[in-house]
């Protein structure tokens, strides 16, 4: 959905570049899309972050309850 936004900001552009007209309106609107794609861009990056930091914590977390049961079942044999 991000590459296809891209894809749409860019051809805008193409389009207003090659119209020879100047439009405010529509060069306001494609600067405003491109921010808030840039925006989501960072959103985004820092949530596949706190996923992976998510994801390792659970890593570390199974293992710990793996010994645990591990060791529990030892003690009681």
């Amino acid at each position: 959905l991000m590459d296809q936004n891209r894809k749409t900001i860019a051809n805008l552009q193409r389009k207003l570049r090659n119209s020879g007209s100047k439009n405010k309106k529509l060069e306001e609107t494609i600067a405003t899309l491109t921010n808030q794609l840039a925006q989501k861009d960072s959103e985004l990056a820092a949530l596949n972050a706190k996923l992976a930091a998510l994801n390792l914590q659970v890593t570390q977390l199974q293992t710990s309850v793996d010994s645990l049961s591990n060791l529990s079942s030892n003690q009681s044999k």
